[in-house]
């Protein structure tokens, strides 16, 4: 059991803020400005809800979290899944600037996993990453949709 929270402690980073900054980085370093641009509107757009959301509405991680402070509630605060709304957001914008059938799949077959990651590692229970999914779609729709 100890293997798989290691390894699913390692898969859970490709919903993370870094590796996220580190996409983007990569695509400013190649010159792709319309999906830099594209994956940037859709972090800053969900990070926006869910900062939105939590400071309206707290739930608390299945692994209680103490907090004192803002930054410390919103980080204890378990919805929606903002590692599933990065690694969705990831996954669809990748996917259309690749264009390939078979690495969409495997794109999204790593947002699955980092999905699961949350839940197993007790981040979030099913109704935080559901939402959290539900909302980095409709953002990188209407995003795709204004582009």
């Amino acid at each position: 059991m100890k293997i798989l929270r290691v390894l699913f402690g390692q898969l859970t980073q490709f919903g993370g803020l870094v590796f996220y900054v580190a996409v983007l980085g990569l695509l400013l370093l190649l010159n792709q400005m319309r999906i830099f641009l594209a994956l940037l509107a859709s972090l800053v757009a969900c990070m926006g809800l869910a900062v939105l959301i939590r400071s309206f509405y707290f739930k608390a991680r299945p692994e209680r979290m103490k907090h004192s402070n803002f930054l410390e509630r919103m980080d204890a605060s378990s919805f929606p899944s903002i590692h599933s709304m990065r690694s969705v957001s990831l996954a669809f914008w990748l996917s259309v600037y690749f264009g390939s059938s078979l690495i969409a799949v495997y794109l999204v077959s790593l947002a699955v996993l980092v999905i699961l990651s949350r839940i197993i590692l007790k981040k979030h229970d099913v109704s935080d990453v559901f939402f959290g999914m539900v909302f980095s779609l409709a953002i990188n729709l209407l995003i795709w949709w204004l582009m």
